[in-house]
């Protein structure tokens, strides 16, 4: 019958599971892209639009993405920034919710009871985007960025569906233009997060930032085919 991916049952993406397709969709991206786990893809120039694994990224940010496996523990370490600028790593987990959002130069551990892969999102803002010097010394720093990870085991997302994942996305696309700025709910920490409208925010704006620590615009929708896309063409 061929491969065992190809003789791998489709799994339908619905209400329910949507928000892990989308997630999953993300993960094998950026592991991709990576080369493996727990090591970062870095994006050292301002994002071409053609080339983004998330949407809605800012050009006045230099951005990675990293798939941690966190099952027996792992850590962050960041370098000082000694000029004021804007400088997080964004944690987010399997189901969409805020683990965490790490400031400040040294090792920051994962918080424990989360699930076992996590995306880490740093972000670093270029004071001049234009600038060829300031892009490169603002790559330097997303290079200083250190993952340590007791566990490495490849992530494995399920064979999502894909024609019913874009068709819900399709859908809560139509309920996201009608807001000029999302709302809290759609993107905060689990027990926090709206269960029944975060849906909406997935499909327009994955990745957002809690609205407290938003530094971007008002979001409009993926147009793109998003994470389907990025994978055939082993972006």
């Amino acid at each position: 019958m061929g491969s065992a991916a190809a003789a791998q049952e489709k799994v339908e993406s619905t209400p329910e599971t949507y928000i892990r397709a989308e997630v999953d969709g993300r993960m094998a991206v950026f592991q991709q892209r990576a080369g493996g786990v727990n090591k970062f893809d870095l994006i050292k120039r301002p994002t071409p639009t053609d080339e983004r694994p998330v949407v809605r990224m800012n050009r006045d940010t230099l951005y990675g993405g990293a798939v941690v496996d966190t099952g027996g523990g792992a850590s962050i370490t960041m370098p000082e920034i000694t000029d004021g600028r804007y400088f997080t790593v964004y944690l987010i987990d399997s189901d969409h919710y805020v683990v965490g959002i790490l400031e400040g130069a040294g090792t920051h551990q994962f918080p424990s009871g989360t699930t076992k892969y996590v995306i880490a999102v740093p972000r670093i803002e270029l004071m001049d985007p234009t600038d060829e010097a300031e892009i490169a010394h603002v790559a330097g720093l997303l290079e200083q960025i250190q993952i340590t990870a007791a566990s490495s085991d490849p992530f494995q997302p399920a064979a999502w569906d894909f024609d019913s994942a874009m068709k819900l996305r399709r859908e809560y696309e139509k309920a996201f233009v009608k807001f000029d700025q999302y709302p809290a709910e759609w993107m905060d920490v689990k027990g926090r997060a709206s269960e029944e409208t975060r849906q909406v925010g997935v499909a327009g704006a994955w990745g957002l930032g809690p609205v407290s620590r938003n530094r971007g615009r008002p979001y409009q929708p993926c147009r793109a085919g998003g994470w389907q896309q990025m994978l055939s063409r082993g972006l």
